[in-house]
């Protein structure tokens, strides 16, 4: 009977990890700049080229852009809606290429609660191999490689 619940405790334990990979988990390059917001963007066109080809990585041990690594961060999921969006990021889903109703942002956040990548700290997963970031305004779309 002992050797059943271990193998259970096991199966139970091995099943949580499983769940506990993140769809987003991986490293990712900055393909294109999408699109603008509205009267809010700060990077001239030499800043969004400089961005691009760059990597971020995210792992449950640590997230990544280019030189700057985040030990132990913590994901903060929430779904927004296609208003919501638009009232807060000043920009369309239409914009961006985004087909559903929802989308899911993710906050990438140290122990203390703050945002732990000066980009990539706030992403929203478009599909399961392609993400969009903010950086100053402008909107780039980021795919799994």
């Amino acid at each position: 009977m002992k050797n059943i619940f271990m193998i259970l405790i096991g199966f139970i334990l091995s099943t949580q990890t499983l769940n506990a990979k993140e769809n987003f988990y991986g490293k990712w390059i900055i393909k294109e700049k999408i699109s603008k917001a509205t009267g809010v963007s700060t990077l001239s066109n030499e800043d969004i080229n400089s961005f691009l080809g760059k990597t971020v990585e995210y792992s449950a041990n640590f997230a990544k852009f280019d030189t700057e690594k985040c030990n132990s961060p913590q994901y903060k999921k929430t779904i927004i809606s296609k208003n919501d969006f638009l009232t807060s990021e000043r920009i369309s889903f239409s914009n961006l290429d985004i087909k559903t109703k929802n989308i899911t942002m993710v906050e990438v956040v140290n122990n203390n609660g703050t945002h732990c990548l000066s980009v990539g700290g706030l992403f929203y997963i478009k599909n399961k191999d392609s993400i969009i970031t903010n950086i100053n305004g402008t909107y780039f779309l980021l795919k799994r490689i």
